[in-house]
């Protein structure tokens, strides 16, 4: 019988930040989930073309955040402030790292942002990316976040611009190596935030298999078997919907091939409801 409490590897996680969606108080947590998985953290910081671009075209505008005042962009102000942030970024990792006493590593780099964070995470076990909602103003389709979580090799944490880190997992159930690998990711979260683990059956037919999962995992021994664990049946009709509401500020752990993501738009509709979401490959 397959073991679906073994804990996947994951040894390195690469969070990807960008002048846009910088937000350094979100340090805090990733550092924070970083030292519970026992991991690494690496931030790679990218100086997006697409920005610098702009930011050269004669109509660029930079306003005044605190008169609202609109003025002319200074021929290499959008670049110095680049550099400005990703070294505010990089103190700002340093702390929160030497504080929880993990490994940490920052880079910068400068291309068109979705190629270099794809490259970049062909080394990772776990790669972050934040989003916005107002997204489709900022950038270039090719570099929303599902458009880069979709060519990722390594799984994907999707969080909202300026939105703590999730501790409770909840699993979308499905039978499957890559519904054995999400189960363990969820349950090695769990454990490692001692939180209780929600699994969420999409079909009736899969309930069964679901609650003896969750029977496994209780009754496996070693921390896992500490932690609470809950099977709920989700509406048959909207089950992407319902599984969303559901998780609301939990994470919801979910296999980045399963059936109810491949209907067009429905990661972003997933995004879109600001449930934080975990896509395991």
């Amino acid at each position: 019988m397959t073991d679906t409490t073994a804990h996947p590897g994951i040894r390195r996680v690469l969070a990807a930040y960008d002048a846009v969606t910088s937000d350094e108080a979100s340090l805090t947590d990733l550092a924070e989930m970083v030292a519970r998985l026992q991991a690494e953290l690496e931030l790679l910081f990218v100086e997006d073309l697409d920005l610098v671009r702009v930011a050269g075209l004669p109509l660029a505008r930079q306003i005044n955040i605190r008169t609202g005042a609109a003025g002319p962009l200074a021929p290499g102000e959008l670049e110095a402030d680049m550099r400005a942030t990703g070294a505010r970024l990089m103190r700002r990792l340093a702390d929160a790292a030497d504080r929880r006493h993990i490994r940490w590593s920052f880079r910068t780099v400068r291309g068109e942002a979705a190629d270099e964070v794809v490259l970049a995470s062909e080394a990772a076990d776990l790669l972050v990316l934040r989003h916005r909602r107002d997204w489709p103003r900022r950038r270039s389709a090719d570099a929303d976040p599902a458009a880069v979580a979709r060519r990722a090799r390594p799984s994907v944490l999707l969080l909202e611009h300026g939105a703590e880190a999730p501790r409770s997992p909840a699993l979308v159930f499905r039978p499957g190596e890559q519904g054995r690998r999400a189960l363990a990711f969820a349950v090695r979260l769990a454990v490692a935030g001692h939180d209780a683990l929600e699994i969420l059956v999409p079909d009736p037919e899969l309930l069964d298999a679901a609650t003896q999962a969750a029977e496994t995992v209780t009754g496996s021994g070693g921390p896992a078997a500490r932690i609470r664990c809950r099977v709920t049946r989700l509406a048959r009709k909207d089950v992407l919907s319902d599984a969303a509401a559901r998780t609301r500020k939990r994470l919801l752990v979910i296999g980045a091939d399963d059936p109810v993501l491949k209907s067009p738009g429905a990661l972003e509709r997933l995004i879109g409801s600001a449930c934080p979401v975990l896509l395991v490959r």
